[in-house]
Parts: structure tokens; C-alpha cells; sequence
């Protein structure tokens, strides 16, 4: 189920589902798809239970964290849509802001500088997921 999160299968995903993959339980999935840019899949988890504030077991980062840090616009405004909830913030204290304003590319760059300011802004955000400049040499994380 993950590859057809990252890799945007549908119909996979899909079928996987209706043989008993339980999408709703599985916080992983849409964070994979969110991380790799998948709309068209980020809403079929979404459809199928999937919890748009569900953190990561790890580094407790919920799904927008992974959509701004990879420059997701698509699926960063998908999740806000569904309820993603802005102010989160990850066990290291990071929020959304701080994922889009510095391309979370590694998991080694776990160590960042954190923010004081936890309410992340929306308009802020979406103007730096926006920018082909700020962008431009991100690449997602590869969990």
C-alpha cells in the first residue's frame, strides 16, 4: 500500500483497501502521499478514513508538515480543506511554517532551527510553497 501512496496508483490502493488494508488505522499512508505529491491519492485515503492530523510514530509529524516540506501546494490545501490542523507541531517543536520555509529534504536535517511562533501562517505558507525560486532544489523525503 505504501509504493501506491507514493507512486499515486488509485486503483491499487483501492483494491488493496477493499481486500482489507484498513487505510484509517495506517498514519503512514497519506503522509507518504503527501510527501510525494499525490493528490489524486491524498484524497482517496482522505475518502477512505484516513486522519489528516495523524502523526508519524517516529518524529510525530502529521500529513501537511510532509506536503510543505516538500513543496505539496495541492495536497498542503487538500489537507486544510479536510481539517489539517495549522498550529501542530512535531515532537521536535517544528511546525508546518518551518517545514515550508525549509524543505525538509532529509531525515538527517532533523535538527533545525525550531520556531517561537507555533500558529503557522497560512498566507506565508502557501507563498512559499508557491515560489519556483524556494522550491526549486527541494526534493521529498524518502521514508
Amino acid at each position: 500500500m505504501e509504493s501506491a501512496c507514493e507512486w499515486g496508483y488509485v486503483d491499487l490502493a483501492s483494491e488493496l483497501h477493499q481486500m482489507g488494508v484498513d487505510i484509517a488505522a495506517n498514519t503512514e499512508l497519506l503522509r507518504i502521499a503527501a510527501d510525494a505529491h499525490q493528490h489524486e491519492i491524498a484524497l482517496f485515503l482522505i475518502q477512505m478514513g484516513a486522519d489528516v492530523n495523524g502523526r508519524s510514530e517516529q518524529f510525530g509529524q502529521p500529513p501537511i508538515m510532509d506536503a510543505a516540506g516538500s513543496g505539496a501546494l495541492a495536497v498542503f490545501e487538500l489537507l486544510i480543506a479536510h481539517g489539517a490542523d495549522m498550529t501542530a507541531v512535531c515532537d521536535d517543536g517544528t511546525s508546518a511554517l518551518d517545514w515550508a520555509r525549509n524543505g525538509k529534504n532529509t531525515i538527517e536535517n532533523m535538527d533545525w532551527v525550531r520556531t517561537d511562533e507555533i500558529v503557522a501562517d497560512y498566507d506565508t505558507i502557501i507563498a512559499i510553497l508557491d515560489s519556483d525560486e524556494t522550491r526549486a532544489n527541494a526534493e521529498p523525503i524518502r521514508i
